[in-house]
């Protein structure tokens, strides 16, 4: 691996040498799980703020009363627990155990408009199936993916154009299946 290539991808999964260590051992590093935890709550501060936004014009449209008031705020309030529920407690979870697993193999990368889940190279059809299998019903496909073994994980545009299909180490965070740093073979 070229030291070049290495701090590419140190630069575009965004850890450093101290990450890696940490990963090499099972283990998530605490500014990894910043990152994560950062991103993740981005999200929810987004739905927060649209179910605030919808309770303000709700109450710029007309005058409530106590009654109408404290339906408001159960219908605001009980989305607000099940974004809570749905978003973040699933994230503390796998985020207070700090495991990371490692896949080593070919990584095989999407290939952006030409089609639902094409691969270059080809990814093995059984290696796919298995992995959208795994992947959930919450974690949606992206644009930029990355299939190794049978893992499926999405990608920012800064990774997938860091990334060229060969042989490489990817330590990923399971459940979330997001990827923390990645080594060059």
């Amino acid at each position: 691996m070229h030291p070049s290539e290495q701090a590419r991808l140190e630069a575009a999964f965004g850890y450093s040498g101290a990450d890696i260590l940490r990963n090499r051992a099972g283990k998530l590093s605490d500014a990894q799980a910043a990152k994560i935890r950062t991103e993740r709550y981005q999200l929810f501060y987004y739905v927060i703020g649209a179910l605030a936004l919808i309770g303000i014009l709700t109450l710029f449209s007309f005058r409530p009363n106590g009654d109408e008031m404290i339906a408001i705020l159960i219908g605001l309030g009980i989305p607000a627990g099940v974004a809570y529920w749905l978003m973040i407690r699933p994230v503390e979870q796998v985020l207070r155990a700090g495991e990371v697993q490692r896949r080593r193999g070919q990584v095989y990368l999407s290939v952006p408009g030409m089609g639902y889940m094409t691969f270059n190279p080809p990814a093995p059809e059984d290696k796919l199936a298995q992995a959208l299998q795994a992947y959930g019903w919450a974690n949606r496909p992206g644009m930029y993916m990355l299939l190794i073994d049978d893992v499926l994980c999405r990608l920012t545009l800064q990774q997938h154009e860091a990334l060229v299909p060969g042989l490489y180490t990817v330590y990923y965070v399971p459940k979330l299946n997001q990827i923390v740093a990645v080594e060059a073979e």
